[in-house]
């Protein structure tokens, strides 16, 4: 199967939206809906797709592939 990768605005748009979900659903829904504690996990999974996403967003490209398949 071939999976179309897209620019680099597609790739930063790709990590920035991947980074908020994690935070998002993870990081604040789950543990609220749930009255657990708030992990950090979420968190520092979301930095490592920010930082690549705004400065090089290229290297989203592996993580891009296998989310997508």
């Amino acid at each position: 199967m071939h999976i179309e990768i897209p620019d680099k605005k597609g790739l930063r748009e790709f990590g920035l939206i991947m980074g908020g979900f994690f935070v998002g659903l993870f990081g604040l829904l789950f543990p609220w809906l749930f009255g657990l504690a708030f992990p950090v996990w979420p968190w520092i999974i979301a930095v490592a797709l920010w930082i690549p996403a705004l400065l090089i967003p290229n290297s989203l490209k592996p993580i891009y592939r296998g989310w997508m398949f």
